[in-house]
């Protein structure tokens, strides 16, 4: 985090006005589960880009910390329709759409995220969860391995893949016995 933080105050040095990275800065920030200083930081590069994507990012963040999911989904959309790259705002939106379990939504958005950010752990464990959760065991598996390569100390990515290996060995035994 500390070296994060050097960037990201290089970068302003550099230009004080680049809006992605206030975003993120605030993105780490509420990773790391200081919501207020992240939105702080999402609301000034929403003054930087007022009509643009971070206008529609701070506003959608802000929406779900109220619990406006619909309304929250809707900015995260306008925000990605205005840069389809905007990896934060499809993270963000998958959590929301798989908060409402709308897995087969929630998993375009993730799939898209760990292209973009193949380094992002928790962008391939939140794919995995909601690829687990459609039955489709084996992709799961696949990102739950992923996931702990990246963070191999993290232990919901461990049981969830114990779990989903568990289910993959009962399904070939009861294919193997005819059941």
């Amino acid at each position: 985090k500390v070296e994060a933080t050097n960037y990201f105050g290089r970068a302003l040095a550099f230009n004080p006005g680049y809006a992605e990275v206030f975003v993120s800065w605030g993105f780490m920030d509420q990773c790391a589960g200081n919501l207020g200083q992240a939105e702080a930081r999402y609301q000034h590069a929403a003054s930087l880009q007022p009509a643009g994507p971070a206008a529609y990012f701070s506003q959608a963040v802000t929406l779900a910390g109220q619990h406006r999911r619909a309304e929250s989904m809707s900015s995260f959309q306008a925000a990605i329709y205005m840069n389809p790259q905007f990896w934060q705002a499809r993270y963000l939106l998958g959590m929301e759409l798989a908060g409402e379990n709308k897995l087969d939504e929630a998993q375009a958005q993730f799939s898209v995220v760990t292209r973009l950010r193949p380094d992002f752990d928790r962008a391939h464990l939140n794919y995995a969860v909601a690829l687990a959760k459609s039955g489709k065991l084996e992709d799961a598996q696949k990102e739950f391995q992923t996931t702990l390569k990246l963070n191999s100390t993290n232990s919901i990515a461990q049981k969830n893949l114990e779990a989903v290996q568990a289910n993959i060995a009962a399904l070939k035994l009861r294919g193997a016995s005819g059941k």
